[in-house]
């Protein structure tokens, strides 16, 4: 069996790429998510997971039940809708 010819995105100039976007939509969906950046964050994991522990030890002394409902309850009163 005969190995098929593949492509890469560096074998098409701009111009073939936008043809082939327009004429694919799902293409140029696969294009776009190659092409997209990853997320920079200002707050580092270490500092998320410091501030877990934070929050966590301000409310250790409920049992586990109230720590969720207080939690719940706190989530909901930060969401802005």
């Amino acid at each position: 069996m005969k190995n098929k010819p593949y492509f890469t995105l560096d074998d098409f100039t701009e111009d073939q790429l936008d043809k082939l976007k327009t004429t694919n939509p799902k293409l140029a969906e696969a294009i776009k998510e190659v092409n997209k950046k990853p997320k920079q964050y200002n707050f580092s994991k270490e500092e998320v997971r410091k501030n877990a522990i934070k929050v966590l030890n301000a409310i250790s002394q409920l049992s586990y039940s109230e720590r969720m409902r207080v939690l719940d309850h706190a989530r909901k009163m930060n969401d802005v809708n």
